[in-house]
């Protein structure tokens, strides 16, 4: 299928310490937790999505069901290595219908990162809102290169929207959409490489803090960023501190009520 499309949702993602993970395993281990864990990442989430909508899934009327219809028809992704980019196309629904699986598009990102994190693999990420082209693999566009580049600036793992996005986002003015900013949304100076600092929009954090209670956080984190044999340097444990301090941020609103 080859499409244009106007204002879809991009998100990229980068894996870190893939190259690290690659060369500390077999290709057989490679191969396998590739096969399933990397290229299983977007079905984990979408279940992990329907689960949540559980209503009467064989009702094509049910909420469930319009929401794996969507998924299923609108959102378009490809996996070069340790990249990972996904495409929510609203082109052909109705408005109201968009602002409804915007809301879903959004969650859908904040389970992604939390669902990749959980599994050993974390990920940093840009999310933005624009035109972009598409032909079965091969996907282009300012969009796609802006996410790019804003990811790679990272020094952390988690997942930043770009300034633009969250003005396309205030514009609608719809209330699952402006639930969504209060409660997963931060303005906040994030750690970029080269000791560089700037406020940007971070979106969701890689751990799911409404379930998290007592376990040792930086334990957490620590196993994520070691776990299938990834090692643990200098610059790793930089990574390491910076998502600890981002996460203590969501942690910090939960308790101010944000996320009861």
């Amino acid at each position: 299928m080859e499409k244009i499309i106007e204002n879809g949702i991009i998100g990229i993602f980068d894996l870190l310490g893939y190259k690290n993970f690659v060369s500390n395993n077999s290709i057989n281990d490679c191969a396998r937790d590739i096969k399933s864990i990397i290229i299983e990442l977007p079905n984990m989430v979408k279940k992990r999505i329907l689960e949540f909508y559980d209503d009467n899934h064989s009702d094509p009327n049910s909420l469930k069901s319009q929401i794996d219809s969507f998924l299923e028809k609108n959102l378009h992704y490809i996996i070069v290595s340790d990249t990972i980019l996904l495409a929510f196309d609203f082109q052909e629904l109705m408005s109201e219908d968009a602002d409804f699986f915007t809301y879903i598009a959004l969650y859908y990102i904040t389970c992604f990162q939390e669902t990749s994190f959980d599994k050993g693999f974390p990920m940093r990420g840009c999310v933005d809102i624009g035109e972009f082209y598409f032909y079965d693999n091969t996907f282009a566009g300012n969009t796609i290169v802006n996410s790019f580049n804003e990811s790679d600036m990272l020094n952390f793992s988690g997942t930043i929207i770009t300034a633009n996005a969250i003005k396309i986002l205030k514009e609608k003015h719809t209330k699952s959409i402006d639930a969504f900013i209060e409660f997963f949304v931060e303005k906040y100076k994030v750690p970029l490489k080269d000791d560089v600092e700037e406020y940007k929009y971070i979106i969701g954090c890689p751990i799911d803090i409404r379930d998290w209670e007592k376990d040792d956080l930086r334990q957490i984190i620590f196993e994520s960023f070691h776990a299938h044999k990834k090692e643990i340097d200098l610059s790793v444990i930089e990574k390491i501190n910076n998502t600890e301090n981002i996460v203590r941020l969501f942690l910090m609103k939960r308790k101010g009520g944000y996320f009861a």
